[in-house]
């Protein structure tokens, strides 16, 4: 079922999915199913470069000012295509960051809008936590009461894949270092 509802989106949505056939995107699921390293770095930079990535990163902040139906319009065309990309957790965490307004914020929400920033999420907090996209993660944003909070992934130690999902990139994470952000 697809969520598209206007022309635009349709088109939007078309243009993601012809996209995703030609970098072969699910052949990088393959691998990864497989026990294959993956990089997903061209495919990333491509879709900075399109404005994917900071789809809802204010345009103030270098990103394309989106909208939510837009963002779900890309997700569901990327689910489609089971590309194992950090986006859903990209995109949460950008849109929260950009909400906060706090002037720390803008260099991760640049990052993103560029394609050097990518978030893995974690909706438990702790100093360990099953993290989604953390495998493909620049940063770990941690759901921790009611603040997200941001972490560079060099300060986490990764137990590994978790079994649930190979192709989303869910690693078991040991956060050990001080955080870059907290947005409460």
């Amino acid at each position: 079922m697809s969520v598209a509802v206007t022309a635009e989106q349709v088109e939007f949505a078309g243009a993601i999915k012809r996209w995703a056939q030609d970098r072969d995107v699910r052949g990088l699921t393959r691998q990864l199913l497989n026990g294959e390293d993956v990089s997903i770095e061209n495919a990333w930079q491509q879709m900075a470069g399109f404005g994917w990535t900071g789809l809802l990163v204010p345009e103030s902040s270098g990103g394309s000012g989106g909208s939510w139906s837009e963002a779900a319009v890309l997700v569901e065309a990327l689910g489609a295509a089971r590309a194992p990309l950090p986006v859903v957790p990209t995109l949460a965490v950008s849109h929260v960051l950009a909400a906060s307004g706090q002037e720390d914020a803008q260099v991760l929400l640049k990052g993103v809008a560029e394609g050097d920033t990518r978030f893995g999420l974690a909706l438990t907090g702790g100093s360990t936590a099953s993290v989604t996209g953390a495998a493909f993660a620049t940063h770990i944003a941690v759901l921790d009461g009611m603040d997200v909070v941001v972490y560079a992934k060099d300060a986490c130690a990764s137990a590994g894949r978790t079994p649930l999902d190979a192709s989303a990139g869910t690693d078991v994470v040991t956060i050990s270092g001080e955080p870059l952000l907290r947005v409460a």
